[in-house]
């Protein structure tokens, strides 16, 4: 049909690339000696892959950059993904017919152990991405807790047991064409899911006038399926629905006539509305326009009736400081709320596991200095129920343990408002125990009370004769002003003045300082930093022996980690377990390189190579992605020698089941060459699955010894974010993995001006990190012995409070 070669453009996803495989096999049964090739290119979409596609705006998302090569010739026919395609698209492009069309259906694939939509347990977690999936389901569940995910198909089924899900939401289609029928767990019936328009259909997009493309294609097209698909997008485009909406519609031929089932919703999700209708399979468009008529109008009459929908508002504790402390239903709340309501006291690291689409609204209360007066949060909670599904109200400690949380709570209530209470573990026993102080003890105090220290419209309401008679531990809460007061009444009233008391400050914290000494001496302190309480009893005897927390080796040390955000997990949680306070500012983003077809199957296929060489954690998971992509896994690297390194990079490759035959005894590219160099020979041929910006030191070195080929993974950015003030105020210790993590430091502080102050060491993981440390002026430098984390650590355990 034509003498050259025709070029059709995809995206790079394996389901994308399948499909345009599929189509491209099916043209060559009708046209046997044209020549097809595939061309990859990123769309917008592929590149945003951490944010929910309602909050980014879904106009040509995954379509906008394809089109344009159309328009500009580069490619002669696109595959999309008709779901994908707006309902209008660039001016001076045509879509063929649609070839035959994939089951349309949305499927469940649950974890082991679940068969069924019925059988999901209450409040169970389900990930989707679609507002569409996500209101129908709740129509039916709305216990079902909701879980945003984004991601290919493999992917969104790995968060399966990555965020411990019970399950996800996606299109049958997919995993029909990708032959992963055998995962699914159970066919959603379309009265019960209503699909996306057009769904399990194929889009084939070319630019027009031209007549030998369309000609092409229009040979593979199935006249069914292209008239319930017509149907469908002429239902989208007159609702002007994407992304931001529930929005559903199914076509079907029966009987010789044309059905329409349509689902429509508000952008937040409080009403579905759903049309049925009948029409003539000689009009589809004419049956779309009918059905998103009655469908608005049907909005229409009942927009004044409707009892608005409220979102759930949970009442969350977020314990007294150490952000470890918070429940993990607490956690889970946060991880998926919409907005949250934060006080003061809030730990940053907690406000860092809200979603990044999540509102964000401080009402932090200090004394005398109140960001919003109670009865403004009262109302602003009842306020977004009315917008948002999911609230947090996270408060410092437990909502109800003097937290005013009781208030909010009879507002809500008032209002008719679903509201959940969450405890949080409150400071009197956390701060104590924390202080290596048992708020209890059998042979000392066998009760504990808890009392405000603040005083309401100037009067003190405690009975201070009832209260010095107790025998057990006192605790006085929000006591910073009244403390003196107090130890005055008590012993006023009969308690002996050598009674042992204590101030407790910024309890579970790094901060934390505990200034022991009794009841008649507590006039000695003066200016105590807030938040702190008030103790009285004989329990306080018991701190020298049993003060864990400030004995421990980092506490009082502020450590600041510079690793990528998905890397630095490790050492924050080793730093926290040591009582260091962390301060996370990655100066590195770890991005994986959008691969060619051909460079692909350089991984597809490792035949070749008898060594491979992996020189970062990063490498090991990419490596294995792309290799799980080709649907293979760490059988493909039966006959292989595999290098690693260092340790944590062999306990990347564990994981994957792949145990490294052999890791140098200095962990840096040099160490390789040391350990290697004499083993290879011209007959060996490495791979060497690498960073982009990465040092090229072992390519110098094998260039003569041996073949080897270099493929690039994945490339560091700077992560794009703001910083309000100076970060590096008040810091022990910066730590660096990398150079990498050095460059992108030194050039965000030049840029944003960002002092360094003279007595914060730099704590480098090895030789080439610390001399591009001293290659950018900076000289506070210690290095660890052993090229590691853990190495790391061991030198910060072992330093003293002079060395640092």
């Amino acid at each position: 049909m034509t003498d050259r070669t025709i070029t059709v453009g995809t995206r790079g996803s394996n389901l994308a690339v399948t499909q345009t495989k599929w189509v491209i096999e099916t043209l060559k049964k009708q046209f046997p000696n044209v020549l097809i090739e595939m061309k990859i290119i990123v769309t917008k979409g592929d590149e945003i892959k951490d944010v929910p596609l309602d909050k980014i705006g879904d106009k040509g998302l995954f379509t906008a950059a394809i089109e344009a090569q159309l328009l500009n010739g580069d490619i002669d026919f696109a595959v999309h993904s008709m779901k994908d395609l707006p309902s209008e698209f660039q001016k001076g492009l045509k879509l063929s017919k649609i070839p035959k069309r994939e089951d349309p259906r949305d499927v469940l694939v649950l974890r082991e152990g679940l068969k069924s939509f019925k059988e999901l347990p209450l409040g169970a977690k389900i990930g989707t991405g679609s507002k569409r999936r996500l209101f129908q389901l709740l129509a039916h569940r709305p216990d079902i807790m909701p879980v945003p995910i984004r991601g290919n198909v493999e992917t969104r089924i790995k968060k399966i047991d990555i965020e411990n899900l019970d399950g996800v939401i996606l299109a049958a289609a997919g995993l029909h064409r990708l032959g992963l029928s055998h995962l699914i767990t159970e066919y959603l019936p379309l009265e019960f899911m209503t699909p996306s328009p057009a769904q399990g259909a194929l889009g084939l997009q070319f630019k027009e006038g031209n007549t030998v493309i369309e000609k092409m294609l229009s040979a593979i097209a199935y006249d069914q399926d292209d008239i319930c698909v017509r149907a469908e997008r002429s239902f989208l485009k007159h609702t002007n629905g994407g992304c931001h909406v529930p929005i559903g519609a199914h076509a079907m031929i029966k009987e010789g006539q044309l059905q329409l089932r349509a689902v429509f919703g508000d952008e937040a999700g409080t009403s579905l509305y759903r049309v049925n209708q009948t029409g003539s399979v000689d009009f589809p468009e004419g049956l779309g326009e009918a059905v998103a008529n009655e469908m608005l109008r049907l909005m229409a009459s009942e927009v004044e009736s409707k009892v608005e929908s409220k979102g759930l508002v949970s009442l969350v504790g977020a314990g007294p400081g150490d952000p470890k402390l918070i429940t993990v239903k607490g956690l889970e709340r946060l991880r998926t709320c919409e907005v949250v309501v934060y006080d003061r006291l809030s730990s940053p690291q907690l406000l860092k596991e809200v979603p990044a689409y999540a509102e964000r609204i401080y009402v932090g209360k200090a004394a005398s200095n109140h960001a919003m007066p109670q009865e403004e949060i009262n109302q602003l909670l009842v306020n977004l129920a009315y917008k948002y599904k999911r609230i947090v109200r996270l408060k410092g400690g437990d909502p109800y343990v003097f937290g005013r949380g009781g208030e909010e709570a009879l507002k809500l209530r008032a209002h008719h408002i679903p509201f959940e209470v969450v405890p949080g573990i409150t400071s009197p026993i956390a701060g104590l125990g924390y202080a290596g102080v048992p708020i209890t003890h059998r042979d000392i105090a066998s009760s504990f009370h808890v009392f405000t220290g603040q005083l309401k419209d100037g009067e003190n309401q405690i009975d201070y004769e009832a209260v010095s008679r107790l025998d057990g531990t006192l605790v006085f809460l929000m006591s910073i002003a009244n403390f003196k007061n107090i130890s005055a009444a008590l012993i006023q009233s009969g308690k002996s003045a050598s009674t042992p008391a204590a101030i407790i400050s910024s309890a579970t914290t790094y901060r934390q300082q505990v200034m022991v000494s009794t009841l008649g001496a507590m006039d000695q302190f003066e200016e105590i930093p807030s938040p702190a309480f008030f103790v009285v009893g004989d329990v306080l005897h018991l701190r020298e022996e049993l003060n864990w927390f400030e004995h421990l080796p980092l506490f009082g040390k502020r450590i600041m980690v510079t690793r990528a955000t998905k890397q630095s997990s490790t050492i924050t949680d080793k730093l926290y377990a040591l009582g260091a306070d962390v301060a996370s500012l990655p100066m590195i983003e770890i991005v994986p390189t959008q691969l060619s077809f051909e460079k692909k199957q350089l991984i597809s296929d490792l035949t070749p190579y008898s060594h491979i060489w992996f020189t970062s954690e990063n490498a090991v998971r990419i490596f294995f992605d792309l290799l799980e992509e080709q649907r293979k896994d760490s059988r493909a690297l039966g006959d292989k020698k595999i290098l690693a390194i260092g340790p944590a990079t062999a306990n990347a490759l564990k994981a994957f089941g792949i145990k490294a035959d052999d890791i140098p005894a200095q962990y840096t590219q040099e160490g390789i060459i040391a350990l290697m160099a004499s083993r290879l020979s011209k007959r060996h041929h490495v791979l060497l699955p690498v960073a982009e910006d990465g040092r090229d030191e072992i390519e110098n070195q094998l260039e003569e010894r041996c073949q080897f080929t270099r493929i690039n993974l994945y490339h560091t950015e700077i992560p794009q974010y703001s910083v309000e003030k100076n970060p590096l105020e008040g810091l022990d210790v910066i730590t660096f993995t990398s150079a990498s993590t050095v460059i992108h430091f030194h050039e965000m502080k030049e840029k944003n001006n960002w002092t360094l102050e003279a007595n914060t060491k730099l704590l480098s993981i090895g030789p080439i990190t610390t001399e591009t440390l001293m290659n950018h002026g900076y000289r506070n430098i210690i290095t660890a012995q052993t090229h590691t984390i853990d190495g790391m650590l061991e030198l910060l355990i072992g330093a003293t409070d002079e060395t640092l």
